[in-house]
């Protein structure tokens, strides 16, 4: 039994400044007068305490932000991007040594959003000294600026502050924001619910010569557009009674977004013909409203130093022209004595040179894990070096000046390179199988070559298929879990002018292994016979799927090319199809108007004689190996070990975002380390799931003519009309000429007849690698 719930406030409201001040004269302190004439300098990058560890700072190149060295690259700034979304918190200690009146100055630049202001939160010791300091409005500039918190006048307010120690809170609250954003959201809904009513009639069709009696059919239609015209107004006006400023690029935005609302009150049969200017792309009144929408919540604010003095002269927010050039000059000629440029690095007989293929960003980060921890631990020292380009390592293996290892390689580089023999099998090493249990065995299969396996995984993409719940609802669907769903489907979108999407259809023309092999693998065939000396595509339920690709295009119509699947997903014209971790991260970041209206599952598949859906899908990532020509081999194997660990690979993406903010994710293919590390939660269980279909292709030498040879007979189908058995049985030929030319210059073929079997890794045998018992 419950006897009573309470919900209430505990926190008592701030009062105004001027009840603050009376308060504090009646209170008949000590010592009211001004403080200590001592100027309190707070360094904004060094931060106490912080909400997000992606909070951080960064370093502006400007003599007059402090601390400031010609000679280095100095943190000196709180980096406004990490410290701009809604409840982000940052706090600082100072320290009085007289009490009395205090102002608080703040150094920043703010030059994003439009000219929109941002507001702080500003505490002293945890609480809100007057209402005016709830939202504080930090006005657009463009370079730095010193503003002391004032009243509309442009009076200072003056803070009393007690001798001692005190700490200082700056956060971000848009709850003064909050309606005017959640208004506007619900106005994009309305919008694309009448769109919705309006394609269910035309079915999308675009004929400017056909008539339509909308009005007949939706006889409310003109009442729906007059309140979405009225909503705009509200709110644009409640934008500029917020901001006290009606000349921001946003109200001209929702100006425009009003107006061509009103056109269609007038006219409401022209909605089909002009749905470009509705709802459909950045220039309709629907994008004009969304480019509106992130401005609002985001709240970005560059902080340099903030000062706490009781009036007086503080110094410039910017250098002038002298002290710039002198300091630019400096800079300048000591580039010419800089022993990073003037001498080549040397790397001593202990230390292991590694390669990363990487930004110069993650090289850092992977470098200071390195002095941090692994050094320490092993006594085993790393230099790490940025590779720009893979050719690299072909050429300085001819010169003879390879590294020890290498990092971040691309996937299909390994066999290349164990096949030329430059490059170390790892099943060797102590540890191997150990370190291989936490990855699943299907990662390891393009780096398997004959008996060794070349290289170990580091990252691995993802395919999932994303959904449009608010679409889908409105058609009374359900997310496809087969083909079959999906074929199903596709008529259905199509009656309302929208489509499903598969890389297949991307606007690249070539079609590779990555989006052709999920459907020979899904409905049962595979790439070779058991030799690799001939490919079996034309057999089977590899043909059955060939067939299938190719149908999906020329008989159910999904489009051939679809150019960008983010931006079709977003506007609905494409509200179901299959993306990658990179679509996740946008749809996550860059589409705040369709939070909670999208979902993510995996793949769909084909169900097998057991019921079983069958899912898979290759997925790619990059890898590390260790160079033959290497004299420290088992000091790079003990590197890679720790590297690859669940340990280290949970810790390098939280370290990731921690520096670069919540958008850099790092996908590891360790899945203990996946499971721990900083990825959204909310899609793990998703993409853990899709990796148990983990299935990519084995490497053959000559396999390249037979990824080409798929992607031409595909084309040769869906743009030439081609008969799909003619075009497949061509390709066959001309691969299975390539791979006995390949595996005869690799001495598995002399004479026509086999001399040495070549075992092609597929998911069936892969275990016989990377296990130690085989299974």
């Amino acid at each position: 039994m419950v006897g009573k719930i309470e919900l209430k406030n505990t926190q008592p409201s701030a009062v105004a400044y001027n009840e603050y001040r009376a308060a504090l004269e009646g209170a008949n302190l000590e010592d009211s007068k001004n403080g200590s004439n001592k100027v309190i300098t707070i360094e904004a990058e060094q931060v106490s305490l912080k909400s997000r560890q992606s909070i951080r700072a960064k370093y502006v190149r400007d003599p007059q932000v402090t601390p400031y060295a010609y000679k280095h690259r100095v943190m000196n700034v709180l980096d406004g991007y990490s410290f701009g979304e809604s409840g982000d918190r940052v706090s600082y200690p100072f320290t009085v040594e007289e009490s009395g009146y205090y102002e608080l100055t703040f150094k920043y630049s703010q030059d994003t959003n439009n000219g929109m202001p941002t507001n702080r939160r500003i505490e002293i010791d945890g609480e809100v000294p007057f209402k005016e300091l709830e939202h504080y409005a930090f006005h657009y500039s463009s370079g730095w600026k010193n503003e002391t918190l004032q009243d509309e006048n442009r009076v200072p307010y003056q803070i009393y502050l007690h001798k001692g120690e005190h700490t200082l809170t700056l956060s971000i609250d848009n709850a003064k924001i909050r309606e005017i954003y959640h208004e506007l959201l619900r106005t994009l809904e309305a919008i694309d619910i009448t769109a919705q009513h309006v394609n269910r009639l035309t079915g999308g069709l675009i004929d400017k010569e056909r008539t339509w009696k909308i009005e007949t059919y939706i006889p409310e239609i003109a009442a729906y557009l007059q309140g979405i015209a009225a909503k705009i107004e509200e709110q644009k006006l409640a934008l500029i009674a917020q901001t006290q400023n009606d000349d921001l690029p946003v109200i001209t935005e929702l100006e425009i977004a009003e107006q061509l609302i009103r056109e269609f009150i007038q006219d409401p049969e022209q909605l089909p013909h002009y749905m470009t200017k509705f709802n459909e792309g950045p220039s309709s009144a629907y994008g004009k409203i969304k480019s509106v929408l992130p401005m609002l919540v985001y709240n970005p604010l560059h902080l340099d130093k903030i000062y706490v003095h009781n009036g007086g002269e503080l110094p410039a927010p910017k250098a002038n022209l002298l002290t710039r050039t002198v300091e630019n000059t400096k800079a300048f000629f000591y580039t010419f004595a800089n022993p990073r440029y003037v001498q080549a690095a040397e790397i001593d007989d202990d230390t292991v040179e590694i390669w990363v293929n990487q930004s110069r960003l993650y090289v850092e980060i992977i470098q200071r894990m390195i002095d941090e921890e692994f050094t320490p631990e092993t006594g085993i020292k790393i230099n790490l070096s940025i590779l720009p380009d893979e050719n690299k390592i072909v050429l300085s293996n001819a010169a003879d000046s390879t590294p020890d290892a290498a990092l971040g390689v691309s996937h299909g580089r390994p066999f290349e390179l164990a096949l030329r023999g430059i490059i170390e099998n790892l099943r060797t090493y102590d540890g191997f199988y150990e370190l291989a249990e936490q990855y699943h065995p299907g990662a390891f299969i393009p780096f398997i070559y004959d008996e060794g396996v070349y290289a170990f995984p580091e990252t691995q993409d993802v395919k999932m298929l994303f959904y449009r719940k608010d679409i889908l609802d409105f058609l009374g669907e359900e997310p496809p879990e087969t083909w079959d769903d999906v074929v199903s489907l596709v008529p259905m979108l199509q009656k309302y002018d929208m489509n499903f999407y598969t890389p297949l259809g991307s606007d690249n023309a070539y079609k590779g292994f990555d989006v052709t092999t999920p459907f020979i693998y899904q409905f049962g065939g595979q790439l070779y016979d058991e030799t690799g000396t001939k490919t079996v595509i034309h057999k089977d339920g590899a043909y059955q799927a060939f067939e299938f690709m190719t149908d999906l295009f020329t008989v159910y119509n999904v489009p051939v090319t679809t150019s960008e699947f983010f931006q079709s997903f977003r506007n609905g014209k494409t509200p179901v199809g299959i993306g990658d971790a990179n679509t996740y991260i946008q749809l996550k970041h860059a589409a705040p108007e369709l939070a909670g209206q999208w979902g993510i599952l995996p793949i769909p598949g084909v169900k097998n004689k057991a019921g079983i859906i069958e899912r898979w899908d290759p997925t790619y990532g990059s890898a590390s190996i260790i160079f033959k020509n290497s004299d420290k081999k088992e000091a790079a194997w003990e590197f890679i070990k720790w590297w690859a660990s669940a340990e280290t690979q949970s810790a390098f993406s939280y370290n990731i975002q921690a520096t670069l903010g919540d958008k850099f994710l790092y996908m590891t293919a360790n899945l203990e380390g996946f499971e721990n590390s900083a990825w959204p939660s909310d899609s793990k269980d998703v993409i853990l799931e899709q990796w148990k279909w983990i299935q990519a292709t084995g490497k053959v030498p000559g396999d390249y003519v037979l990824e080409r040879e798929i992607s031409n007979a595909w084309n040769q189908v869906v743009f030439d009309k081609q008969n799909p058995r003619i075009a497949i049985d061509n390709a066959v030929k001309i691969i299975n000429r390539e791979l006995e030319r390949k595996l005869n210059e690799f001495g598995y073929i002399e004479n026509g007849n086999m001399i040495k079997p070549y075992v092609v890794p597929m998911l069936e045998n892969v275990e016989n690698w990377v296990r130690t018992n085989g299974k």
